[in-house]
């Protein structure tokens, strides 16, 4: 996280941010809570560095950023064999990135139905994010539709 945050004055950085996330991720001492976290922050690195790059490379850095969360939403990263649960802030977090990304990637549809998701499996979400709710209706009207499944 040091090394994402540094990047900010030194976009070399990144790419340190990006082997220590992807290290943690791969980590056998890896909890759950820490491969999660490093995956989006994974995310969060490629989204950055897309920024930096020309159009076919954003692409592809703006797809993984997007693969990364949705990993961790749909609790692919979860070793179940050893009794592992994922970790509902981390899967939260991931969720509200992954809209958030699929939206910048103009995947509205892909957008609406993960918050859509995220706020049937976390109610208290619409009382905590007010704006996740405002963004569901907003991107439903975009689409022209009055439902996403």
């Amino acid at each position: 996280d040091c090394h994402f945050q540094l990047a900010v004055q030194d976009p070399s950085r990144y790419e340190r941010a990006r082997t220590n996330y992807f290290q943690a991720m791969h980590s056998p001492l890896a909890d759950i809570r820490t491969r999660s976290q490093a995956e989006i922050g994974l995310a969060l690195v490629n989204e950055k560095l897309a920024k930096l790059k020309s159009p076919p490379e954003q692409k592809q850095l703006m797809q993984e950023a997007l693969d990364h969360c949705l990993n961790v939403a749909y609790r692919n990263n979860v070793a179940r064999g050893k009794g592992e649960r994922p970790d509902p802030f981390w899967v939260s977090q991931a969720g509200q990135q992954a809209g958030r990304l699929a939206e910048a990637m103009q995947l509205g549809p892909q957008a609406a139905n993960m918050i859509q998701r995220l706020l049937g499996e976390f109610p208290q979400l619409a009382k905590t994010q007010p704006s996740l709710a405002r963004k569901l209706q907003e991107l439903r009207n975009t689409d022209g539709n009055s439902t996403i499944e």
